[in-house]
């Protein structure tokens, strides 16, 4: 619990009411040119991945990637991550109710927080908790569909 604590005091500082817009995390700002120097990690179909070192870590992730458009290096994906020894169901727990009071309720069961422009979705964060017998692996993902559908930049 005490790891959780630090977690609560980042996230929670300066939130005053929900429904904010999504824009970003650690650090990246998504439809931007990624920052903090990221190094490349992996090329993917039609885009690439940095991994990164954030301006504004957050306990307990230790993993942080972004994915880029090819030509403009747009970020249309940020994501962090950790596998947590004793499994990752209370940090999740944290992770979802700073979530929810940010940016409103989370849809559905799927632990998803969305915004929609002229009715499509545009913008989300996905928080996922993946335990198996050993671990258990923590994943927060924000995207931009906008910028992912103009990877052929």
């Amino acid at each position: 619990m005490k790891r959780l604590i630090p977690i609560l005091f980042l996230l929670v500082s300066g939130v005053a009411n929900a429904e904010e817009p999504i824009t970003g995390a650690f650090g990246q700002v998504l439809g931007e040119v990624a920052g903090s120097d990221p190094t490349l990690s992996d090329r993917r179909d039609g885009y690439m991945r940095y991994s990164f070192k954030p301006t504004a870590p957050v306990t307990p992730f230790y993993s942080y990637y972004v994915d880029v458009t090819p030509v403009k290096k747009l970020i249309f994906r940020i994501m962090a991550r950790v596998t947590i020894e004793e499994g990752c169901l209370a940090s999740y727990q944290t992770f979802k109710k700073v979530l929810d009071r940010k940016y409103g309720p989370a849809e559905s069961s799927a632990d998803v927080w969305r915004r929609k422009k002229d009715g499509k979705n545009y913008r989300e964060i996905k928080l996922s908790c993946s335990n198996t017998v050993y671990d258990g692996t923590l994943t927060l993902i924000y995207r931009d569909y906008f910028v992912e559908a103009s990877s052929i930049d």
